[in-house]
């Protein structure tokens, strides 16, 4: 499959050096800044453990199946960055819907409804421990749904599908084409 990742520079000359790289969390602000973004990276590598056969543990790089619009801002970096195209094998590589994503990533349920978003965040303030873990099972349950290739269509959720993929490894010799570009 064909992806795109944006990463700066230096990174880049990092992977020219060693052929291959792992995502290093100490440079991630969200994993380590944000509680909820953590738990929801934490789920994320459950899934693709349960999803992609061959997992070794790492954490993981994200891309898309759509070239980005390198004229829109891509990340706060004030780096030079580099758009890397790269060919992964399907079966390594977990897509995910974006939009979708973005429930996980603020920790919450993904409803098909306004009723029942509003019946499960019912009475919230006054949710036991046992409660609290069955909500959370219900909740960690509806993200699986931003790996479903074909969703529901709703206004509630949205309808727009942008692909995001992640991978385990990245590797120079998986690159295709590099493009360097300032923000």
């Amino acid at each position: 499959m064909t992806v795109w990742t944006i990463q700066e520079y230096s990174l880049y000359e990092k992977l020219l050096k060693n052929k291959i790289l792992t995502v290093d969390l100490s440079y991630s602000e969200y994993y380590n800044d944000c509680k909820e973004f953590k738990n929801a990276y934490d789920w994320l590598y459950k899934q693709f453990k349960k999803r992609v056969k061959k997992y070794d543990g790492n954490p993981l790089w994200w891309g898309w199946t759509d070239r980005p619009d390198l004229r829109k801002k891509q990340t706060s970096s004030n780096d030079v960055l580099v758009l890397i195209e790269l060919n992964i094998p399907d079966e390594l590589i977990l897509k995910s819907d974006f939009c979708a994503w973005e429930y996980a990533f603020t920790d919450s349920i993904i409803a098909e409804s306004e009723k029942e978003y509003d019946i499960y965040y019912d009475d919230e303030e006054n949710w036991t421990e046992d409660v609290k873990k069955q909500k959370e099972m219900v909740k960690e349950k509806s993200w699986e749904i931003i790996f479903n290739k074909n969703p529901p269509k709703n206004d509630w959720i949205g309808n727009t599908l942008k692909w995001q993929v992640n991978f385990e490894y990245l590797k120079l010799s998986e690159v295709k084409s590099i493009k360097i570009f300032n923000k």
